[in-house]
């Protein structure tokens, strides 16, 4: 997952939360593993790129070179880390705001203080400036031109996953937690969550080099 930091004000300061509970680890038998990694629904938004503006993580529409945008499942998750240095395990993700307001582990293990990324940014108005994220992201050219051929009003690429994983989960009686489907909310951070003042994020953008989030 690659993540870029621009800022107007001097970049975001780091907050080393810990979740509300402990997370499973290596003295934890595998079925405690097992109920943990079922949480997950498969929503594919952590596996998105994301852009960090002041203390605001914005989830962009390129995902990860590594994700099957059919499935929303990693293509080599056992090793991810290896594959994806930028790919952030739970504890990390939760310290980096990584995950939305409708992830699982946000309910099971985010502390009161946790900022879910934003998941609802319209990036219509971010288009003229397409290529310039793009860049700063490390997008490939394959994928750039994918998205790019969809266009500024065409549904995430995870919403359309979502919408296919569920009715193929219904269909079969599948038990495992059923992924969101609605589209995000459109959020113009011109009247921000917070009353945080964020202008668009084109004005970040121009002309900014991204720094890796540690």
């Amino acid at each position: 997952m690659r993540v870029a930091r621009v800022s107007s004000s001097g970049g975001r300061e780091s907050r080393r939360i810990e979740p509300r509970k402990p997370l499973p680890g290596p003295q934890d038998s595998p079925e405690a593993h097992a109920k943990h990694e079922a949480l997950c629904t498969n929503c594919g938004k952590c596996c998105y790129k994301k852009i960090i503006v002041g203390r605001t993580v914005f989830i962009t529409p390129f995902p990860c070179e590594f994700l099957d945008t059919e499935t929303n499942r990693c293509t080599v998750y056992e090793e991810r880390f290896e594959k994806n240095p930028d790919c952030l395990a739970i504890r990390e993700g939760l310290q980096h705001s990584a995950f939305p307001t409708d992830c699982p582990y946000v309910e099971e293990y985010a502390p009161a203080e946790y900022r879910p990324a934003i998941d609802s940014w319209d990036w219509e108005g971010e288009w003229a400036d397409f290529d310039n994220l793009a860049e700063l992201l490390e997008v490939s050219d394959e994928m750039r031109e994918r998205i790019r051929a969809r266009g500024p009003w065409a549904k995430p690429l995870w919403v359309e996953a979502n919408e296919r994983i569920r009715r193929e989960r219904e269909a079969s009686g599948d038990g495992r937690p059923l992924p969101p489907v609605a589209p995000p909310q459109v959020v113009d951070l011109r009247e921000p969550p917070r009353a945080e003042p964020a202008p668009r994020l084109s004005a970040f953008l121009r002309g900014r080099e991204p720094k890796d989030l540690e």
